[in-house]
């Protein structure tokens, strides 16, 4: 197998569910976190298993969070 890099598509192809946990997290902290801990653990076990470089899902989830973020914060919801 290849070493993969940095995979811009990849990242954005998660972004969208760093942002959902983001928004989770703001509107009921405990669900959020449970969503986040899922997902991290999913990941795990699937790069367990298929060896495919989980830590640039994790990146564009991590990403997604941060802009989420910004913008709950922007907006003064956050």
């Amino acid at each position: 197998m290849k070493k993969q890099t940095f995979s811009l598509r990849r990242s954005l192809i998660h972004l969208p569910v760093g942002a959902l946990a983001a928004y989770l997290i703001w509107a009921l902290l405990p669900i959020g976190l449970v969503f986040s801990a899922g997902w991290f653990l999913y990941e795990i076990i699937e790069d367990k298993h298929l060896k495919d470089y989980a830590f640039l899902d994790i990146m564009g989830f991590l990403v997604g969070i941060a802009i989420m973020g910004v913008v709950l914060s922007i907006l003064g919801t956050g």
